[in-house]
């Protein structure tokens, strides 16, 4: 049985949903449909209280808050414009410990179990310290198109569950993504 999250929301009222934390890092490319898909799904969350984790303000997340989303702007998540090859992945290693310490202060704050990622950077910033807790961890993946290799595998070593948009895309990543053995 989930833990239940006692949040006192803005109005005064305490709500007694299950957390489910939700982390969504949007790009520059605005194709947006995972976006979409997303803030569907938040809207008609009813068993769960969303906690979000992204990345920038957006009409997005406005939207999410509407729904009655907490969104948790983490904005020194976004890729910088670091050139050098060797200094981009010490940076990156640094942030991705950094975050994943800001994740678990928030799933222990909310009593969290649940995390899902709506996308491969969001995965790599919080599905270790969710697992570390003991937390399920859900990734949507939305596209098979550059779905292989190690970072890939991890990806999938991470997850508890993959959820693919089509039986075909799921024979897909199961040909594919072989976890690694924990």
């Amino acid at each position: 049985m989930p833990r239940v999250a006692r949040v006192r929301r803005e109005s005064g009222h305490c709500d007694v949903r299950a957390p489910i934390v939700v982390a969504a890092f949007q790009t520059d490319a605005r194709a947006n449909g995972g976006l979409s898909s997303l803030s569907a799904l938040l809207e008609r969350l009813e068993a769960f209280l969303p906690v979000v984790i992204t990345d920038r303000e957006s009409d997005f997340t406005e939207r999410w808050r509407r729904a009655g989303c907490e969104v948790h702007m983490w904005p020194d998540v976004a890729l910088d414009g670091v050139r050098v090859p060797a200094l981009r992945r010490l940076r990156r290693a640094g942030r991705l410990l950094a975050v994943n310490q800001r994740v678990r202060a928030l799933l222990v704050r909310v009593g969290c179990r649940l995390v899902h990622c709506n996308d491969i950077q969001a995965l790599l910033h919080v599905a270790p310290a969710a697992r570390l807790l003991g937390c399920k961890v859900l990734f949507s993946i939305r596209s098979t198109q550059g779905v292989h290799g190690l970072r890939w595998r991890l990806a999938r070593t991470l997850s508890h569950r993959v959820i693919a948009l089509s039986a075909e895309m799921r024979e897909h990543l199961e040909r594919e993504l072989t976890p690694f053995a924990l």
